[in-house]
């Protein structure tokens, strides 16, 4: 079994920045603006904090049937057959499945470490 764990500082910034974003705006622009306003500037930055939660990867393992997708709010584990490919660039890793996308933060020696994990698995097999 192949396993990659991400780092957990890199993975942590943004959504401490989405959650800085939002205190500070509470406490300095919420009494200035309306309150719908307010209501839809929270929930979108919720928003987003919800998708990254529920997309981004801490930790991937591999095993001959599958890759196991491990996050903060999800679990999900995709067979080969279900692979489509992977696409990689400075700082992120998108692995495309049918069930979805999958998003990991990576460095340059995590982006290797990930080529060379996803390169055994074969779309046609």
């Amino acid at each position: 079994m192949k396993r990659y764990m991400a780092n957990r500082a890199l993975y942590m910034i943004f959504p401490l920045f989405v959650l800085s974003v939002i205190f500070s705006y509470i406490l300095v622009l919420y009494r200035r603006s309306y309150m719908y306003i307010n209501y839809i500037n929270i929930g979108f930055d919720l928003l987003v904090l919800l998708f990254y939660l529920r997309r981004f990867c801490l930790e991937i393992s591999m095993d001959s049937k599958g890759v196991n997708f491990k996050g903060v709010l999800f679990r999900r584990r995709v067979y080969n057959e279900d692979y489509i490919g992977l696409v990689q660039s400075n700082f992120l890793t998108v692995v495309k499945t049918k069930a979805g996308s999958f998003y990991i933060l990576t460095t340059k020696n995590g982006r290797n470490i990930l080529k060379d994990m996803f390169k055994t698995i074969n779309k046609g097999e």
